[in-house]
């Protein structure tokens, strides 16, 4: 099959060499090898409660990636960053995102929690190529359909959040007319103020959490 899109991952230890995901005119990749979470981080959104499936740490062990599922809402995958994630993690996480939504075709939304993320994750021109010719290809082929994404407060993590909206607002149609296939819906969510000591209000975040999930379950 002829690819429109065809980006080259980075293969490294988490890859499993023999398994392809084949995402067909969107690209290939070597399938993630998911992590043993047991026991299980839990996150609620809303009364949902959703279970670790994956993680990513740096070198150093320092956890940049979750991802969640819930036996109750099996549509919908949660994903939470934190701190500085750099390139690699990156597209191992986006690559997990893109596996799930591959094995299992009940999964047809995406919530991404930036809250915890530091880094000016968008400045890097590695990862806005991986966005366009792999990312967001794999997303509208595998039909998505709702993604909400939670607003990092710091600083860098701020205005990456601003610049993947304004992103998103100039390439991610006119990725799916070139694949023939429909737009997902992009919603970027308000997520939580933070004190003088510039920690997490975890109410609102819980509440961003909540938004999310309501505004997904509409579509």
């Amino acid at each position: 099959m002829e690819r429109t899109y065809n980006y080259t991952r980075i293969i490294d230890k988490n890859r499993n060499a023999t398994r392809l995901i084949d995402l067909g005119r969107a690209g290939v990749f070597h399938e993630i090898n998911f992590t043993n979470c047991d026991p299980s981080e839990e996150e609620s959104v809303g009364d949902i409660l959703f279970k670790s499936i994956h993680l990513i740490f740096s070198a150093h062990n320092q956890k940049k990636f979750t991802a969640f599922r819930s036996e109750g809402e099996p549509e919908i995958l949660l994903i939470v960053w934190r701190d500085f994630p750099y390139y690699r993690e990156i597209e191992e996480g986006g690559d997990v995102m893109l596996q799930v939504l591959h094995d299992d075709r009940r999964v047809k939304h995406l919530i991404i929690d930036n809250t915890y993320v530091k880094s000016g994750w968008m400045d890097d021109r590695h990862l806005v190529n991986y966005l366009d010719n792999g990312w967001i290809p794999g997303l509208i082929k595998l039909g998505l359909k709702g993604f909400c994404h939670l607003q990092a407060k710091s600083l860098l993590g701020g205005r990456s959040f601003k610049s993947f909206g304004r992103y998103m607002n100039n390439n991610f149609i006119k990725i799916a007319q070139k694949l023939d296939r429909e737009p997902f819906q992009y919603f970027p969510i308000e997520t939580s103020e933070m004190d003088e000591k510039r920690s997490i209000d975890q109410h609102v975040r819980a509440l961003a959490f909540k938004k999310s999930h309501a505004i997904l379950k509409s579509l």
